[in-house]
């Protein structure tokens, strides 16, 4: 067995790793779709992406405010279908993504796992912070 089966912090750094390709690639798409109103945000989390530097509290912030306005966006992007068939006693009415905010949200995916796995790292090594003082103040 690798250490990853048995240390969980180690274990999210490293899937935290394995995402930073696709989530630059969704920053691309993002781009591409003209859905980023963080520009230079972005260009500064692509940056750290390839540098594999994407650990700590104000990384997380920055995910965060980089998706703020894309979870607007995303908000804003339905539409309502009236299914009216042949035998329907009566037509339904569904709530649907507009095509534009369908490619947002599968441009945004990883960012949102990214953004999801980074809360968990961080809490992950405050725990192990509470748990090595407290292992500390035991032995004292």
């Amino acid at each position: 067995m690798s250490d990853l089966d048995f240390d969980p912090l180690l274990k999210r750094v490293h899937r935290v790793l394995q995402m930073l390709p696709k989530a630059a690639e969704a920053l691309d798409a993002l781009r591409n779709l003209e859905a980023l109103e963080h520009s230079h945000l972005g260009y500064d989390l692509d940056r750290r992406f390839a540098q594999r530097r994407i650990f700590g509290a104000r990384d997380l912030f920055d995910v965060a405010t980089l998706l703020g306005p894309v979870r607007r966006a995303l908000d804003a992007e339905w539409h309502q279908v009236v299914i009216d068939e042949e035998g329907m006693v009566r037509p339904v009415v569904e709530r649907q993504r507009t095509t534009r905010g369908a490619e947002i949200a599968s441009a945004t995916q990883q960012l949102f796992a990214l953004e999801a796995d980074l809360q968990d790292l961080l809490a992950l090594r405050r725990a192990e912070e509470v748990a090595m003082k407290l292992r500390m103040e035991t032995c004292s």
